[in-house]
């Protein structure tokens, strides 16, 4: 099934490529077309990743609620490091589409450093 505009700009805003001038820098344009055209199987790896990765954004939502907090009566919690974890895997996930579409990240969406690419 082909990619909807939505999860397009998902794409878009997970590897760090705006849509503004996507005229003028058509690399990811042109790979979620080749990929959603001729690779369904990718196509749709990259739309359950796109999932995966809206249940880690819920995740660490729900766990900004318990940042800062050590312990409540016997229970310790680390929040921070779940957190820092759930973030690892997204860039981890967001690597993989990358991959996939055969395009640089230009910023990951769950942080890290550029990928040595000229915006």
């Amino acid at each position: 099934m082909p990619f909807t505009s939505t999860e397009k700009a998902k794409i878009r805003e997970l590897l760090g490529w705006g849509a503004r001038f996507w005229q003028l820098e058509t690399r990811l344009e042109n790979a979620m077309e080749a990929v959603e055209e001729t690779l369904p199987e990718e196509t749709a790896l990259i739309q359950g990743i796109i999932v995966q990765l809206a249940d880690i954004d819920a995740k660490i939502t729900d766990a900004l609620g318990t940042v800062g907090v050590f312990k409540v009566d016997t229970i310790g919690l680390d929040s921070d490091q779940g957190i820092s974890h759930l973030k690892n895997e997204g860039r981890r996930l967001v690597e993989a589409i990358a991959t996939i579409l055969q395009v640089p990240i230009k910023r990951n969406y769950y942080g890290g450093s550029m990928r040595g690419v000229q915006l």
